[in-house]
């Protein structure tokens, strides 16, 4: 049969997940790796489900991207959902006559699943022999580290247009994702982040006018964030527009103290806290509410350190200590909903 059956491919997507989930965790060794066109370039696969975003133009078919996985022969299944009917499709190299996957588009997400590649047989023994029966044997070599993949942030996602819109479906992964909206026009501008589904998940901007602003989105997969996968944006706005979407991937920054200024809705740059406690001293010129949220490097709301409307100046301290309501030692952002100029400054 050309379709492949629904159970059967929904049986295999959670068994190669749990495979590829527990591989990476306890191996952590590639075993193969895909050559994606720019701007992603080089990917390790390791052995079970790999789920990634492809950059083929629209169109490529299958066997194109599986040939580009080396070394050849590694790749048992590809898997895409369909949201319009609710499915999985799938692509066996071994079988395409009945594969139903048989092209993918531009920044398609999909489950690449490879087979675990065995090591070659030594050619020599490890440890070599004593020289005679008294000699003390040879200890093996230290075992070293399992190397960990390094984190690479995602390629910026630009949108524009002009007037009323809902955008082309953009991948968001695990994360902190800032979205920087820019709107020309006179009358009311609003941006809702919704799920590939047709879910609101959070309204970015809402206000009159022309605008040029910045809101981050935690996209951890908790009640009251975004989850990876496949999005989009409706725009509500009267002129040119554009929204830039950037997913950062920071782990160090530089610690307190610092001082961050701006005017209107901005995320500050990272910055790092240490165990103890840390204090925000904030003002604002604005007329309208002046909101400032304390973010986690993965963009979890920790603490709102001030909410009021109108012109602002005062301090709050907050408790690094890595307990419960308080903040742990690590990277943080300031998300900053203001209609004026103001300042943020973070000491310790």
């Amino acid at each position: 049969m050309r379709r492949l059956g629904i159970v059967a491919v929904g049986l295999a997507l959670v068994v190669g997940v749990l495979v590829g989930f527990w591989s990476s965790v306890v191996l952590a060794q590639p075993v193969a790796s895909i050559a994606l066109p720019a701007p992603r370039g080089t990917v390790q696969l390791y052995s079970g489900c790999n789920n990634i975003a492809l950059t083929f133009p629209d169109a490529t078919t299958s066997q194109t991207v599986v040939q580009a996985v080396t070394p050849a022969g590694v790749v048992q299944a590809m898997w895409r959902h369909n949201a319009a009917l609710n499915t999985f499709e799938g692509f066996s190299p071994a079988a395409p006559q009945a594969s139903d996957l048989l092209t993918v588009n531009l920044w398609d997400a999909v489950w690449l699943c490879v087979g675990g590649v065995p090591p070659p047989a030594p050619t020599a023994p490890l440890v070599p022999p004593p020289a005679a029966p008294t000699a003390t044997p040879i200890p093996p070599p230290a075992p070293t580290a399992t190397p960990v993949p390094s984190i690479q942030a995602p390629p910026p996602i630009v949108l524009s247009g002009s007037g009323p819109q809902a955008t082309r479906l953009f991948w968001l992964e695990d994360g902190i994702a800032i979205f920087h909206m820019t709107h020309s026009g006179s009358s009311n501008f609003a941006v809702w982040l919704l799920t590939e589904s047709g879910q609101s998940v959070e309204l970015l901007a809402n206000e009159i006018g022309s605008y040029d602003g910045r809101q981050a989105v935690g996209v951890i997969g908790e009640l009251g964030y975004a989850s990876p996968g496949n999005h989009l944006l409706d725009i509500e706005a009267d002129g040119n527009w554009t929204v830039t979407i950037e997913q950062p991937r920071v782990t160090s920054a530089a610690g307190a103290p610092q001082t961050f200024s701006g005017s209107g809705p901005d995320v500050s740059p990272p910055f790092a806290l240490q165990m103890g406690t840390a204090r925000f001293e904030m003002t604002h010129s604005g007329s309208s509410n002046f909101a400032i949220w304390l973010l986690g490097g993965r963009g979890e709301r920790v603490d709102l350190l001030v909410n009021e409307i109108g012109p602002f100046s005062g301090s709050t301290a907050v408790g690094v200590t890595g307990e419960l309501f308080d903040a742990s030692p690590g990277v943080h952002y300031l998300n900053i909903e203001a209609d004026g100029a103001w300042t943020a400054r973070v000491t310790q």
